[in-house]
């Protein structure tokens, strides 16, 4: 935007102040996103990105195994996963105390021993059940869930077993895990990908949570 104004000091004469204002965007990550962020090994996701002045991605499967460089402020890239990888997406032109710094995103592979997954519950006091809910995407990728294993709940700060139930659009039912056990899902697996609903009970004795405890599973992973 710019000002413009006038005035006479004297006849004849004139003086003009202009003003100088920010019409530009100020640079900075505009978006960027993983799809799926959950492949099978050697699967592939593609990374979006849309930057604000100059862009850099950096994709890093491993220690000593990554790419990085300059990349167009806008653009989109298929990047194979056969282990995590991390993409990292840099602003380069942004102030990072205004903007945070670089952006990460995750490609997450399936594997029989991945780490547990929770969900924060919301407990009821009437009912005295704990629930709460994650979402796996895996797009078209065919992730299937083989077993479900070592459900916990986790409430200020201390973990202990916790028979967890399960609810799944490939699960008609539910799905109930045994405190300190583990169940196979029938026939070959079910489809990762979509809403998990994790239920518990609260015991008699114990009071309702003054903060929403975490419910953990851990999945065992397989693709066809």
């Amino acid at each position: 935007m710019i000002a413009v104004r006038k005035w006479g000091a004297q006849a004849g004469a004139s003086a003009v102040l202009v003003t100088l204002g920010s019409g530009c965007p100020h640079p900075r990550v505009v978006a960027f996103a993983v799809d799926p962020p959950f492949v099978c090994p050697g699967g592939s996701a593609h990374v979006h990105w849309d930057v604000v002045g100059r862009a850099s991605l950096r994709v890093q499967h491993g220690p000593n195994d990554w790419d990085d460089g300059l990349v167009p402020s806008t653009g989109d890239r298929l990047v194979a996963a056969s282990s995590k990888t991390t993409v990292v997406l840099s602003a380069l032109d942004a102030d990072p105390n205004v903007e945070g710094g670089p952006k990460t995103k995750f490609i997450d592979v399936a594997r029989k021993d991945a780490p547990p997954r929770g969900a924060s519950a919301h407990c009821d006091a009437s009912t005295r059940k704990c629930t709460g809910s994650i979402e796996v995407n895996d797009g078209d990728d065919p992730v299937l869930v083989r077993s479900i294993s070592g459900p916990t709940i986790t409430t200020a700060g201390a973990t202990s077993p916790a028979r967890i139930c399960l609810q799944h659009p490939g699960l008609p039912g539910g799905f109930c895990v045994p405190a300190n056990g583990s169940l196979d899902v029938p026939g070959p697996g079910i489809a990762a990908t979509g809403t998990w609903t994790f239920e518990t009970d609260l015991a008699a004795a114990d009071p309702i949570p003054a903060a929403n405890p975490t419910l953990e599973v851990t999945f065992s992973f397989g693709c066809p």
